[in-house]
């Protein structure tokens, strides 16, 4: 994939295969640095003479694909366990936990009123 910087890279990364992205053309466009954005490579300033340049940066990215066991340490860092069902779960866990402290709260705030003890 070839792509701006933007959630798409980021839905990309489970997929395991190869990934370049394209900087922003405007100087006046800050991109701060994150983990991803320092292990895949990245595409900026381009104009028609470069063609041969990203020619080259997509074949090697798809026939030897160098990037492969960092980007496979990103989606560990970014999304942990990505086995269908398991963000739905944490999502579920999130949510029980967010109603047991909601629950506690309240029982702690009608036992003793906002103050409390």
């Amino acid at each position: 994939l070839v792509c701006d910087v933007s959630a798409v890279a980021m839905d990309w990364l489970p997929s395991g295969k190869p990934l370049v992205v394209t900087e922003p053309a405007s100087p006046e466009v800050v991109t701060t640095r994150t983990p991803m954005l320092d292990v895949v490579p990245r595409l900026s300033h381009l104009d028609a003479a470069d063609a041969d340049r990203v020619l080259a940066l997509v074949t090697e990215q798809l026939e030897r694909d160098p990037t492969a066991p960092r980007r496979a340490e990103l989606v560990e860092h970014y999304l942990g366990d990505v086995a269908p069902g398991a963000a739905t779960a944490r999502f579920v866990d999130a949510c029980s936990w967010v109603i047991e402290a909601r629950d506690a709260e309240w029982a702690r705030v009608s036992a003793h009123g906002p103050a409390g003890p």
